[in-house]
């Protein structure tokens, strides 16, 4: 997804779906009931001031665990991403909130995730994305809860102010409640872990203006074919 300075004010959706490693000859599998959600709104775009020629891109996220039946208890630990540009080595990246810790290109995200550049997390080790600590430390968003946090991103470039965040990622843990595999055969889930991918479902405005003028130009260059007929 691009996102671009006249971007600011603007939210965007993410729906995470929900997967497990079952192992064996099950293997990954996505959950049914399984989800979580964040809206993502660019607060700010600015020079960082320093020598490298940065741009620090503010963003309000809320994260919100919508697990549901047959799911019956979840959390949601670690948010990631991938970012282009890359971030600068000089780094004034950093969350505040409910989630406090940022982490720069984590080796791997677990159970069979791609590599992201950056998560954020509020529990659980400082150089890496496997979540939040155990069940009952507290760290993570309960299902049916919602957490806030600010997210800044130093970005290697002032112009053009672009930013690209893709391959959102989630993960879960202490997911407790039922699966059903392709079989029929239902599975207990207790202490589970997993992640999840996630798909923006909400345009940005710069992309709703340019569809807008794209419909516009084709309603123009209809009248005028009308008026030459």
């Amino acid at each position: 997804m691009l996102i671009n300075s006249a971007d600011i004010g603007t939210s965007f959706t993410v729906d995470f779906t929900g997967d497990i490693d079952f192992e064996g000859t099950l293997g990954v599998q996505e959950v049914v009931g399984l989800t979580s959600e964040a809206i993502f709104t660019l607060v700010s775009v600015m020079d960082d001031g320093s020598p490298a020629d940065s741009s620090l891109w503010v963003f309000d996220v809320s994260l919100e665990n919508t697990s549901e039946n047959p799911i019956t208890g979840s959390r949601v630990t670690v948010l990631g991403m991938n970012l282009n540009p890359d971030l600068d080595p000089n780094d004034g990246s950093g969350v505040t909130g409910d989630f406090t810790i940022f982490v720069e290109g984590p080796e791997n995200f677990p159970n069979a995730m791609p590599d992201v550049d950056i998560c954020v997390k509020d529990g659980g080790g400082l150089n890496n994305c496997t979540g939040g600590g155990g069940a009952g430390s507290g760290a993570g968003v309960d299902l049916g809860s919602t957490e806030n946090f600010q997210l800044t991103i130093d970005i290697l470039g002032v112009t053009p102010l672009a930013l690209t965040l893709d391959n959102f990622s989630v993960r879960y843990q202490s997911i407790d409640g039922a699966y059903t595999d392709p079989d029929g055969n239902v599975i207990n889930l207790a202490g589970d872990s997993g992640t999840g991918g996630g798909t923006t479902t909400v345009p940005e405005p710069g992309t709703i203006a340019l569809l807008s003028l794209g419909l516009l130009g084709m309603g123009l260059a209809r009248k005028r074919r009308r008026r030459i007929h």
